[in-house]
């Protein structure tokens, strides 16, 4: 009797499957003999499908983009007549909330990637979870304990601090251009009503400035200050702390490269 088993791929002492087959095996050599010349029965045991572990959690995603997707490589092989049934999830990646999964025809063999949202054309979720959790003023630990609730994954702490500086430049940004467009749109004004000095247009704007005192603890000053002209022209903040520059003169060494916010000296009643 011939015995014939699928190739192996992996150690022996390494494959469950290769293990099962073996087992199957010794018990059928138990109870009919192993007669090799005997080459009227040939029996093959076949090693069952590897099965990826089903996703676990919920997700968020662009349903509209997910079905356009679908549509498009479902028919991906009129040679073979394939369909979207014959897809077969085999890994997945996860980067925060975006998700992108891997699946492979079990026909052709053909591999194709599914993504939840279409980064090139929107606003990436996390920068978008991070926006609002800016605008909202909420933390890192609400946001978790929020998504835990609704059992979605999330992105780390650590991830989270550079996504939240990357929302903080553009905010900057967008704020920079703002004033500047304002106070363009302000000069034409001016010049249009002749209020000019020495060629300078004189605009009017109302000021606003604070510098807190905090109360906790004993009275001391604030470590920053803020100031604006309204009519969203300027807009300053200054500080006489950094954190990562405190922590290393207790130290007693050189900072590391850092973007400092430390930006003023003085006293808080000097300003």
């Amino acid at each position: 009797m011939t015995f014939h088993f699928s190739r192996k791929t992996r150690n022996d002492e390494d494959d469950p499957l290769v293990v099962e087959a073996k087992n199957q095996e010794d018990k059928f050599q138990k109870t009919t003999g192993t007669d090799e010349d005997d080459d009227s029965l040939i029996v093959e045991f076949g090693i069952q499908e590897y099965k990826f572990p089903p996703v676990a959690g919920r997700r968020i995603c662009d349903i509209n983009y997910i079905f356009s997707q679908l549509q498009e490589k479902a028919r991906h092989n009129n040679l073979f007549d394939c369909k979207a049934g014959n897809f077969q999830l085999i890994g997945k990646k996860r980067v925060g909330l975006l998700s992108v999964y891997k699946f492979e025809c079990n026909i052709c063999k053909q591999i194709c990637l599914i993504k939840l949202e279409n980064t090139d054309s929107n606003v990436n979720v996390n920068i978008a979870a991070t926006t609002g959790m800016v605008a909202t003023g909420i933390g890192f630990s609400q946001f978790e304990e929020l998504f835990s609730a609704m059992n979605i994954p999330v992105f780390s702490a650590k991830y989270y601090n550079q996504l939240q500086d990357q929302v903080y430049e553009c905010c900057e940004k967008t704020a920079a251009e703002s004033m500047q467009d304002a106070a363009e749109e302000e000069k034409k004004l001016a010049i249009a009503e002749g209020r000019t000095k020495n060629g300078i247009p004189v605009i009017d704007v109302y000021v606003d400035a604070s510098w807190c005192a905090r109360s906790y603890g004993s009275n001391y000053k604030a470590a920053s200050g803020t100031a604006a002209i309204i009519g969203r022209i300027f807009l300053a903040v200054k500080n006489k702390y950094c954190l990562v520059c405190a922590r290393a003169g207790n130290k007693n060494v050189a900072p590391k490269e850092h973007n400092c916010f430390k930006n003023f000296d003085g006293s808080s009643c000097s300003t």
